[in-house]
């Protein structure tokens, strides 16, 4: 109940309790990938000049540590990264994130939209038939 109620609260923009949220279930389960990743997304959506990035990428990283098979996460990831303008790094975390479940298509997706933008209409063409 702890990850609804901080990702309520973050998405109220009460992001302090949405972090004390977080760090209740952190404090018995150190590895929820889920708790982690809500708690990045959290972090990225501070107001700009109280977001700490190294943080941010920290839980990333601990998220995948904790589930390397999550392409949910390395989706999250990704559009974090490329926010920050690192369209290489965000192309291969959406790869690595097809490469772990096949399935999961907000991951295809995600990168057939970032080749849209950031590429050729046939490289996000190949990265949608490939999705499908």
């Amino acid at each position: 109940a702890y990850l609804q109620l901080g990702v309520m609260e973050s998405d109220c923009g009460n992001y302090d309790r949405a972090k004390d949220c977080f760090e209740k279930v952190l404090k018995f389960d150190q590895r929820n990938s889920r708790v982690l990743q809500a708690y990045a997304i959290m972090e990225s959506r501070r107001p700009r000049e109280d977001v700490d990035s190294r943080r941010v990428l920290d839980l990333f990283e601990r998220a995948l540590k904790a589930n390397p098979r999550d392409a949910g996460v390395y989706q999250a990831y990704a559009l974090y990264v490329a926010e920050l303008g690192d369209i290489d790094s965000a192309r291969n975390l959406l790869k690595r994130g097809t490469e772990v479940d096949k399935r999961h298509a907000p991951v295809w997706q995600a990168w057939g939209v970032l080749e849209t933008r950031y590429s050729t209409a046939k490289n996000a063409r190949d990265v949608f038939q490939q999705g499908i």
